[in-house]
């Protein structure tokens, strides 16, 4: 990775000095380097490539530019990444509304916006507007990835996260159900990907009186865990909590 991120801005560097910063060809170079740096983990290098970006390629490019609305967007994703999600919502907003008159309401990039849009609508506390959103999006997801698609597994995640922040746990654990079924449906049984939806349907067991339901789910979590990404990872110390908790509510102390 870090050869790459060398290779990035060798690259910049040169289409900088052939034509010049503000250049198509030196901003996408700048967008693909903001990009590997932020999936790097070094968000502190990739915020202000994106800053950069996000004063020329409005200028330059124009709103509706594809540069433009992957570079709002990432930026956003970025964000929300550090749970600054009252920054992160005009950036989201300002992608989707050009991917909307670009892409389409129903393209697949434009959807995967308004997903994130509804996730930060549901961390800022607006939680009638998350709902709303989130439901539309579940509804063009099947549309748009097919019924058995792991995109479509995520939007059933968010609503159920949405729902048991109103307080309606019934909805919620049926989102988080059917989120698992689609998910395994779509990558395989032992997949990583439903795992934190299982997380969070095993902490609602518990709390609902569940806990002999929960303990095998996490004994299944754990496990595609701990061989996916390790004992030390944060996923498999989450699982292993949530599963101390539910020993303990079964009277299983030692």
């Amino acid at each position: 990775r870090e050869r790459s991120v060398v290779l990035e801005r060798e690259a910049l560097d040169t289409w900088i000095a052939l034509f010049g910063a503000d250049s198509r060809k030196a901003l996408i170079s700048r967008l693909d380097l903001a990009n590997t740096l932020a999936a790097t983990g070094r968000s502190h290098e990739a915020e202000p490539e994106f800053k950069d970006l996000l004063e020329r390629c409005p200028r330059i490019l124009g709103d509706d530019s594809e540069t433009t609305i992957i570079a709002h967007n990432s930026y956003a994703v970025l964000l929300m990444g550090q749970q600054r999600y009252a920054e992160a919502e005009p950036y989201i907003r300002k992608a989707l509304e050009a991917g909307q008159r670009v892409q389409g309401a129903d393209h697949r990039n434009t959807l995967i916006t308004q997903y994130n849009l509804s996730a930060v609508l549901r961390y800022l506390g607006r939680l009638e507007e998350a709902e709303r959103l989130g439901r539309e999006t579940l509804v063009a997801f099947d549309r748009a990835f097919g019924p058995n698609h792991n995109n479509l597994a995520s939007a059933h995640t968010s609503l159920g996260e949405t729902l048991m922040k109103l307080g309606r746990t019934a909805e919620a654990e049926r989102e988080w159900v059917r989120a698992i079924e689609i998910s395994k449906a779509a990558l395989g049984d032992k997949n990583i990907a439903f795992t934190n939806t299982a997380i969070l349907l095993a902490k609602l067991m518990i709390e609902s009186g569940r806990a002999a339901e929960a303990e095998p789910m996490l004994r299944e979590v754990i496990e595609i865990c701990t061989e996916a990404r390790g004992p030390n990872d944060a996923r498999t110390a989450l699982a292993k909590a949530r599963l101390g908790q539910c020993l303990s509510a079964l009277g299983r102390f030692a």
